[in-house]
């Protein structure tokens, strides 16, 4: 389940990663109204990604939705330790209802352009701070899925399974690097 958690995760932070590029306009400006120049470039991204992007807009919905249905299989099976597939499901869970809940209702609401200034701008300040909440939420999943059911990195894993000591290929290098010159300097 791990290469379905990891790849949902990752293709939902990319996501973030896209419209927080638009949200640091507005994440910028701190208690005031945006100028007109950042609302319109904010406003246009987010018209063309939950508006004029259907049906592909919904692929966001269904990755969300197949990554916290592979985290859930992760409990199921007993994958990993159970607090570690609960707290993936809560950061994961509590991310998508947020942005089911608030920030695409809030997104596409400033997409549409028909409120106030002032208003518009509350909206895109709203949005990238929940996209920043929510990426946080993201890249703990992404951490958590990442490490071997006993805590260590996969390659520390992977490297111990395998009898070698925690160096991967460049300690197996370094450790022969040596050998030969402990060899060369017996020889000489």
């Amino acid at each position: 389940m791990t290469p379905f958690i990891t790849g949902g995760a990752g293709f939902l932070l990319a996501v973030l990663w896209l419209g927080l590029m638009f949200d640091i306009q507005a994440l910028r400006h701190h208690g005031r109204e945006l100028p007109e120049d950042a609302l319109a470039s904010i406003a246009g991204y987010y018209h063309r990604v939950t508006t004029t992007a259907r049906p592909m807009n919904r692929l966001v919905a269904a990755v969300m939705l197949a990554t916290v249905g592979a985290i859930t299989a992760q409990i199921v099976r007993g994958d990993r330790p159970r607090w570690v597939g609960w707290v993936s499901v809560v950061l994961a869970g509590a991310a998508i209802l947020l942005a089911a809940r608030r920030t695409v209702p809030a997104a596409v609401r400033l997409g549409a352009r028909t409120d106030p200034s002032k208003h518009q701008s509350e909206l895109a300040k709203s949005i990238g701070r929940d996209h920043v909440f929510c990426a946080a939420a993201i890249v703990a999943v992404l951490a958590s899925s990442c490490r071997s059911p006993d805590g260590q990195s996969p390659a520390h894993a992977r490297n111990r399974s395998n009898g070698r000591a925690s160096g991967g290929r460049i300690g197996t290098f370094l450790l022969a690097r040596r050998g030969s010159d402990v060899a060369r300097a017996v020889g000489e």
